[in-house]
C-alpha cells in the first residue's frame, strides 16, 4: 500500500510538470493565470508530500510539511477564483487580495509552527500506521482555515450549478459537469482524511493527483482547459469595442466588459427589450452618440459545422474615423464652395464679356439671374413644377443663368452692335447663338465631364427663345415640351430687354413691359411662369432699383 501511494506522487507530479508545461506556453488570460497557480500550488503540495511519506524523523517530515503547505495552502483558492471567473460571478478585487492574505497568513502560521501553537497545539512523530508520520493536534487557525475551506467547497459547486441552469450551450455545459467533478474530489478527499481512518495518509493529496489526471484528459482529449480558448476570452474582455454574444434564439448568453459599461441594463435578469433595441440599431446601420463618443452597431452570425449556432452583436467606437470623416467633409465642402465661386465668378465675368459686345452692360447677366432666382422659388413656393424644383436644380439653374446668350460670342460685332434694323438675313444668323451657344457648352461637358448645372446651361442657351405656341427658334418647340429652365429664362430675359436700353430702342417703364409680358401669356410665355411673374413683380422691380 505505501509503495502504491508513492507511486502515486510520482505519477501526480509527473502530469502537473506537463501542464505545467502547457500552460506556460500559452497566451496568458485571466482564468488561465489562476489554472497556472492552481497547477504550481499542486505541483509544490505532491512534492511536499513526497517527501513527507518518505521522511523517517521528526525534523525531516516538518520540512516536508512546510513544503506541502507553500502550494496546498492556495490550490482550492485558486480553483475557487477559477471557477467563480468562468461561471462569470462578479468580485471585488479586495476581496480576492483579503482572500490571498488569508491563505498567506496560513502559510506563514505552518512555516513557523515550531514558534506558535496557533495552527498547530502539539506536534508528535510516530512509526504507526501504514508510514511514519507526524501526529498534528489542530488549533485555532486550522479549525479557521477548515470552515475557509468548507465554504469553498459548497459555495463552488452552486456556482457551477447556477451556470449550468442558465448556459445553453452543450459544449459549455460539458465543461462545468467536468469541473463539478474536479471540485467534488477534494471535498470527499478530506471529509474521508477528517475522520481519522487512513493511517495518517492524507487523503487530500490523492485527491489532487486524481484531478491531475482529469485536468490532462480534460486537455488534450476535450480541449475543455484549452488556454488557447481562455487566451481568446482574454482578447474579448479587453477589447476595446463592445461584445453582446446571443444564442441560437436570440437570448442573452455573454457581454464583455465594455459593453456591460456602455449597457449596465444587459447584466438584469431580462435583458430583451435592450437586445431588440440593440438589433434595430444594427439594421439602420446610423450612428449614435454616447457620453461624447460616436458608436456603430453590427451583426454576424456565429456558425458551428455550417449551421448557426448564435449571433454576435458588436458595438464599435467609431469616434476618432466619424470626426475625422467630418472634418475632410468639411474640408471637402469649403474647397468645393470656394471652386464653385471662382467658377461663377469666371462664368460670369465671361458673360459680361459677351454681353459687352453687344452693347450691353454686364448688368444684364446679373439681373436676368436675380429673376430667374426670384421666379424659380416664387414657382417652388406656390407649388408648382415641384417634380423638377429640388435645391440642387434651383441652385444650378441660378448658376447657370449667365451662360444663355453665350453663342453671341459667335456671332460679328456689325450684327451685334448694329443701331438700327437688323435686315432678315442678319436676323437669321443673330438667331444661330441660340444653336452655337449650346454646341459651345457641349464642348465644355465633353472636356469638363457632365456637370449638372452645365447641362442646363446647355437647354437654357438652345431653347430661351423658343415661345410656348411653338413660334420660336430654333427648333419650333412648344408647351410643356420646352425644357423649364429655357422657360423662366425667356420671360426674364425678354423683360430685362423691354426695361433696358438698346441701340436700336429705348427702355419701357415697367408697368409698360408688365403688360407686354402679361399678353404674351400663352403664346410666347408659359401661363404659370407668368402668372408668377406677375405676382412677383414687386421684388422683381427692386432688382432694377438696387442697379
Amino acid at each position: 500500500m505505501y509503495n502504491f501511494l508513492l507511486t502515486m506522487q510520482y505519477i501526480g507530479i509527473f502530469l502537473l510538470i506537463i501542464e505545467f508545461a502547457y500552460i506556460f506556453n500559452q497566451k496568458p488570460s485571466t482564468q488561465q493565470s489562476l489554472i497556472y497557480l492552481f497547477v504550481i500550488s499542486a505541483l509544490f503540495n505532491s512534492i511536499g508530500y513526497l517527501f513527507e511519506l518518505q521522511a523517517t524523523m521528526k525534523e525531516t517530515a516538518i520540512m516536508a510539511v512546510k513544503f506541502t503547505y507553500i502550494g496546498k495552502v492556495y490550490i482550492l483558492l485558486c480553483m475557487f477564483l477559477f471557477l467563480m471567473e468562468y461561471c462569470e460571478i462578479t468580485y471585488s478585487k479586495v476581496i480576492q487580495a483579503v482572500l490571498f492574505m488569508l491563505h498567506s497568513l496560513v502559510a506563514i502560521l505552518v512555516l513557523t509552527c515550531e514558534k506558535q501553537n496557533l495552527y498547530y497545539r502539539s506536534i508528535d512523530f510516530t512509526n504507526e500506521g501504514l508510514f511514519p508520520h507526524l501526529i498534528l493536534k489542530p488549533g485555532i487557525a486550522y479549525y479557521t482555515y477548515l470552515v475557509l475551506t468548507a465554504s469553498y467547497l459548497i459555495l463552488t459547486p452552486l456556482f457551477i450549478l447556477y451556470r449550468y441552469r442558465k448556459s445553453t450551450d452543450y459544449n459549455k455545459k460539458k465543461q462545468l459537469i467536468f469541473f463539478l467533478i474536479l471540485v467534488m474530489i477534494p471535498g470527499i478527499s478530506l471529509l474521508v482524511y477528517l475522520t481519522g481512518t487512513t493511517g495518517g495518509y492524507d487523503t487530500t493529496a490523492l485527491g489532487y493527483v486524481i484531478c491531475s489526471i482529469i485536468f490532462l484528459f480534460s486537455i488534450f482529449q476535450h480541449n475543455l482547459f484549452d488556454t488557447l480558448d481562455l487566451a481568446r476570452e482574454y482578447v474579448v474582455e479587453n477589447m476595446t469595442n463592445g461584445i453582446i454574444v446571443l444564442g441560437s434564439s436570440e437570448q442573452f448568453l455573454h457581454a464583455n466588459a465594455p459593453a456591460k459599461a456602455l449597457f449596465p441594463e444587459i447584466t438584469e435578469r431580462h435583458p430583451e427589450e435592450l437586445i431588440q433595441k440593440l438589433l434595430s440599431w444594427a439594421e439602420e446601420k446610423d450612428y449614435r452618440f454616447i457620453d461624447s463618443h460616436v458608436y456603430t452597431c453590427h451583426t454576424c452570425n456565429i456558425y458551428a459545422n455550417e449551421i448557426v449556432r448564435g449571433k454576435m452583436i458588436t458595438i464599435d467606437d467609431v469616434t476618432i474615423h466619424y470626426n475625422y470623416t467630418k472634418e475632410l467633409e468639411q474640408a471637402v465642402n469649403e474647397k468645393t464652395q470656394q471652386l464653385e465661386q471662382t467658377q461663377h465668378a469666371v462664368i460670369s465675368s465671361f458673360a459680361n464679356l459677351i454681353e459687352a459686345r453687344d452693347g450691353i452692360t454686364g448688368e444684364h447677366v446679373k439681373r436676368t439671374s436675380a429673376y430667374v432666382g426670384i421666379i424659380t422659388y416664387a414657382l417652388k413656393e406656390n407649388g408648382y413644377y415641384t417634380d423638377i424644383l429640388t435645391d440642387r436644380y434651383i441652385k444650378a439653374l441660378i448658376n447657370a443663368a449667365p451662360l444663355h446668350d453665350i453663342g453671341k460670342i459667335a456671332i460679328p460685332d456689325s450684327i451685334l452692335r448694329k443701331p438700327g434694323k437688323l435686315t432678315d438675313n442678319e436676323y437669321d444668323i443673330i438667331k444661330q447663338h441660340a444653336k452655337l451657344g449650346a454646341e459651345i457648352i457641349e464642348d465644355l461637358i465633353d472636356e469638363a465631364g457632365p456637370e449638372y448645372y452645365l447641362i442646363i446651361a446647355r437647354n437654357m442657351a438652345l431653347y430661351h427663345h423658343e415661345k410656348w405656341d411653338g413660334s420660336g427658334y430654333p427648333t419650333g418647340m412648344a408647351g410643356d415640351e420646352i425644357p423649364l429652365c429655357a422657360r423662366i429664362m425667356a420671360i426674364s430675359d425678354v423683360y430685362d430687354a423691354l426695361i433696358s436700353n438698346r441701340s436700336y430702342k429705348k427702355s419701357f417703364p415697367i408697368e409698360e413691359a408688365v403688360a407686354i409680358i402679361k399678353e404674351g401669356a400663352g403664346k410666347h410665355f408659359d401661363p404659370i411662369i407668368t402668372k408668377v411673374f406677375i405676382d412677383s413683380i414687386d421684388e422683381i422691380a427692386k432688382v432694377n432699383l438696387i442697379d
